[in-house]
């Protein structure tokens, strides 16, 4: 850890003020550095999901800033989270951000500080954007994204069902409908399963028995039940256009196509943008 901690920080040594800053900033930076990693690894899609539905809604101009502030500083809470309780696992992980893992190692007590201020910031910004209903969104979200660092993580099918239901309540956070929030699970669901399609090897070395690492064969089946779930809920919003929801079986193909689930998971999500704007499309004609 050596490299973490360095010439800086030695020199704040002699002044424990500028040495508790010093670490305080680390924390920042690596719970602010797990977001930035995801979204250059093209996670973090959720973000879009609450402020494109926002954007079509038109509230109080002040309300949506919460809204979307509350969810910016959830996801960063919820990334930096699952990435903190990860890092000693993650260390084995080729493809984890070294200098991350190893600053979440190196500075918990201040990661754990970090985190508490921004779960305290985004439950208040979400009072004060969308009330009670809000407020609940982000403390169920926080506590679903925990206990699946937890423990359900590595429980076959239990995961990926949990992950639907993270999505489900980030998306609640702006208060869309419930069919609406059943599609985000779906959808969340479908890209959890292709990403622990990519690190089973790795999971299954570290001993953690996702879906994908404890049995690869049942793959296709979780995305085919996934696939038709999302497909009669499509249904139910598109009508007699009945070739749209069918398009839901769409993200099964790329698991028989390609031989990297990494692409899958990108052209799933591909797909996922279209059928959401399509969506927001059929509400925006109904409003």
């Amino acid at each position: 850890m050596a490299s973490l901690v360095g010439p800086t920080v030695a020199r704040a040594r002699a002044n424990p003020l500028r040495a508790g800053r010093v670490r305080v900033a680390y924390g920042f930076t690596a719970v602010f550095g797990s977001l930035v990693d995801r979204l250059r690894r093209l996670e973090g899609a959720l973000l879009a999901v609450n402020v494109s539905w926002l954007a079509i809604g038109e509230p109080h101009l002040g309300e949506a800033t919460a809204l979307v502030l509350a969810s910016l500083l959830v996801l960063t809470a919820l990334y930096g989270f699952n990435d903190s309780w990860d890092a000693a696992g993650d260390t084995n992980n080729p493809r984890k951000n070294r200098w991350l893992v190893e600053a979440h190692l190196a500075y918990r007590k201040q990661v754990a500080l970090v985190l508490l201020l921004l779960s305290s910031g985004s439950l208040l910004l979400a009072w004060v954007g969308g009330g009670l209903p809000s407020a609940f969104a982000v403390a169920a979200v926080l506590a679903v994204n925990a206990l699946y660092s937890f423990s359900l993580k590595a429980v076959p099918l239990l995961d990926v069902v949990w992950c639907g239901l993270w999505g489900a309540t980030y998306a609640a956070i702006v208060r869309p409908p419930w069919p609406l929030l059943a599609v985000v699970g779906l959808m969340t669901a479908v890209c959890h399963v292709y990403q622990t399609a990519s690190d089973r090897v790795v999971d299954a070395r570290n001993g953690v028995r996702t879906s994908a690492a404890a049995a690869p064969q049942a793959v296709p089946l979780l995305l085919a039940a996934c696939c038709t779930l999302l497909a009669l809920v499509s249904k139910s919003f598109f009508g007699a256009h009945w070739a749209v929801a069918a398009s839901a079986f769409l993200p099964l193909l790329p698991h028989f196509v390609c031989s990297n689930p990494q692409t899958g998971w990108l052209l799933t999500k591909a797909y996922f943008a279209v059928l959401w704007l399509a969506l927001l499309r059929e509400f925006d004609a109904i409003g």
